[in-house]
This record gives structure tokens, C-alpha cells and sequence, in this order.
């Protein structure tokens, strides 16, 4: 079964260890550096072990207060409690045209 939600990622209003697998298509980019910490522990809360998480996001910091989604930032956020896949760079494009991004697959420990 597939639940679409829109919540703060901060508050996610689920149980613990309640999913089974999650995305993020452009929300950590926007997640500023003292957030990226709660943001990776309240998405470990939720996540069963050995569940799955696609992030996708901007790799440059810049206008429209985006932050670099690279390999420090996510290794930065997410080490602790996730492994991390190989890093894949590519181009997303928009109606507001377009960015380069990174996608990346992380594993809950």
C-alpha cells in the first residue's frame, strides 16, 4: 500500500519504526544545516531497519535557500544511522527549468 502524506519532516506523524520505504524529490535541499541532524533522526525514527530512502536533491548551494545535497552533507546527516549508496548525479528539470542534482539510495541500519 502507498500512503502520500505532506508533513514537516521534522514532525513526521508516524510510529516508530512504522515505514517501510520513503522519498525525498527536493525537501533536504531546503532543510538548513542545524535541521539536517532532526531531519535524518526523525526519518531514522520512522524507518524499520533495512528500509529504504531515495533522496534527490540540488548539489550546489544557492538562491532560494537551497543547500548542497553532496557527499559531505549526506554523510554528514545520515552516517550515523543509514548506509549510503553510490552518489549519481543528473540534471532535474522543472517548469522553472533546471538543476543539477544528485540522487542517492541510503539504507536504514
Amino acid at each position: 500500500m502507498v500512503d502520500w502524506r505532506h508533513d514537516s519532516v521534522l514532525e513526521l506523524p508516524f510510529e516508530d519504526r512504522s515505514i517501510h520505504f520513503a522519498v525525498d524529490h527536493g525537501c533536504f535541499h531546503h532543510i538548513d544545516q542545524d535541521n539536517r541532524e532532526r531531519y535524518a533522526s526523525e526519518l531514522a525514527r520512522v524507518l524499520v531497519p533495512g528500509a529504504r530512502f531515495l533522496l534527490s536533491g540540488g548539489r550546489h548551494s544557492g538562491g532560494a535557500a537551497t543547500y548542497a545535497v553532496d557527499q559531505p552533507a549526506i554523510d554528514a546527516a545520515f552516517a550515523p544511522r543509514f548506509t549510503r549508496g553510490v552518489i549519481v548525479p543528473y540534471v532535474a528539470h522543472s517548469d522553472a527549468g533546471t538543476m543539477e542534482a544528485n540522487l542517492v539510495l541510503l539504507e536504514r541500519r
